[in-house]
């Protein structure tokens, strides 16, 4: 076989090798930022959920507290 062939050949396989090691280092890095991203996206998402969460149990005390002082003040005054 002539060597040029040959050396074309060598060249050509080693390009392929070179281009899928590329493509698996981008979809790796890919993978990587899309981790990440959905982490910082969803961090201030939780956050708001848990602040949310404490302000509703906040509302929901002050609101049984006021419907029980409103059914003792009824309680007491039968007759209105």
């Amino acid at each position: 076989m002539n060597p040029l062939i040959q050396q074309i050949k060598t060249l050509d396989q080693d390009i392929l090798k070179n281009q899928a090691a590329f493509n698996h280092a981008k979809m790796e890095i890919t993978h990587w930022v899309n981790e990440h991203v959905q982490v910082f996206i969803l961090l201030p998402v939780v956050g708001f959920g848990i602040g949310l969460a404490f302000y509703q149990r906040w509302l929901l005390k002050i609101g049984s507290i006021v419907t029980v002082k409103a059914l003792e003040f009824i309680s007491s005054n039968p007759g209105r």
